[in-house]
């Protein structure tokens, strides 16, 4: 019975492969952490990105500039594609603008009457129809680049998965937003 416990013992203080096994789980654990900052990092790269493109398309939106052939919006959309340098789909970017009478109505309701002074707008209750609707909307602004001295919101928006599908039961999708309002120049 002795040489049996012995010859257990033995086998319990074998360490052979026990470098191996703390190798895989440090290794998983590393490389897992890794991945994360180079997700961290697309991610924040990503965004620096958009805001320099809604920046410059902005500028540049804001003078009226067109050349002879292409519209306006044309492009502004070369410019966010130049600007991203090729690292976001622009196919997938969605560009808004809207058009506003002041920097202070930006994003602000029509005014309305407020006849039971609940707060909030009712059907019936008079209102100024400030982008020319025909309906009360909860943002004044309407379509478009405007004309000189208008003031423009450009808003992009883009969504991406992550770049490794390692990561992609853990962060999901993600929405870039990047936002700007200038004045344009008296074109």
């Amino acid at each position: 019975m002795t040489g049996k416990l012995m010859k257990l013992l033995k086998s319990m203080r074998n360490e052979d492969g026990a470098t191996v096994l703390e190798f895989a789980i440090v290794s998983t654990i590393f490389v897992t952490f890794l991945m994360g900052i180079i997700e961290f990092s697309i991610v924040l790269f990503t965004g620096a990105l958009l805001e320099s493109a809604v920046l410059e398309s902005s500028r540049f939106g804001s003078t009226g500039t067109v050349e002879e052939g292409k519209t306006q919006e044309e492009m502004i959309l070369e410019m966010i594609t130049e600007k991203t340098l090729g690292f976001i789909d622009v196919d997938l970017v969605t560009i808004e603008t809207k058009v506003y009478p002041a920097f202070d109505d930006v994003g602000d309701p029509e005014p309305f009457t407020d006849s039971n002074d609940n707060g909030v707008w009712d059907e019936g209750e008079d209102f100024d129809d400030v982008n020319g609707s025909g309906t009360w909307e909860d943002d004044m602004g309407s379509d478009g680049l405007g004309n000189a001295n208008d003031i423009v919101l450009y808003k992009l928006s883009y969504s991406a998965g992550p770049m490794t599908a390692m990561m992609a039961p853990l962060i999901g999708d993600i929405t870039h937003t990047a936002t700007v309002a200038v004045k344009n120049e008296p074109f």
